[in-house]
């Protein structure tokens, strides 16, 4: 594992949480304060807050898909050779929301309605990759602690928790950072 994922691994849940959370509310905040400072014209206005807003949301999807995807990673790196999951689709599935985030914003600024069309299973299916990530890290890291293959009743309180992640970050981060610290060395 490189240095930033080993960041995102032993940070503290405080320190996840303003990185993702954080600056979410610091995007907003520059989204409004954007609005307010320059009075444009609305179409000039539309062009200038789609830029804004795409490089906010980027900034504030980036650490927490990056904290997925070592998460998701190092707990697999856990599992017992019987169950070992396919991380090809998950980190697919990680990277295809942020590619599509980029399609969407310049589809967003046309205004021909066959885009939208194109664009929409696109989008369900972004959606699928974000829920199947939170799928993956949450059952890893119940597999890891139980030593077994999970089924849904047993991780559905750490999906929902990463589904709602401003307060899932508190708990599922310590677990986390316990695996982590007990990782036996590379030799």
């Amino acid at each position: 594992m490189n240095s930033i994922f080993d960041f995102f691994l032993r940070a503290k849940h405080w320190l996840i949480f303003l990185l993702t959370f954080g600056l979410t509310v610091v995007g907003q905040i520059a989204v409004i304060a954007s609005m307010i400072v320059n009075p444009l014209s609305p179409e000039a206005l539309f062009r200038k807050l789609t830029i804004v807003i795409f490089v906010a949301t980027m900034l504030s999807m980036l650490p927490w898909f990056v904290w997925l995807w070592a998460a998701g990673s190092f707990l697999a790196s856990l599992q017992q050779a019987l169950f070992v999951p396919n991380l090809r689709f998950f980190r697919f599935a990680l990277l295809l929301p942020l590619l599509y985030l980029c399609v969407f914003f310049w589809v967003f600024q046309t205004t021909h309605p066959v885009w939208f069309l194109i664009i929409l299973p696109i989008h369900f299916f972004a959606m699928f990759c974000i829920l199947y990530s939170m799928h993956f890290v949450s059952k890893n890291l119940v597999q890891a602690e139980l030593q077994r293959r999970a089924t849904f009743q047993d991780y559905a309180g750490y999906f929902f928790l990463l589904w709602f992640y401003p307060i899932g970050i508190w708990i599922i981060q310590p677990k986390i950072n316990r695996f982590f610290a007990a990782r036996p060395e590379p030799t």
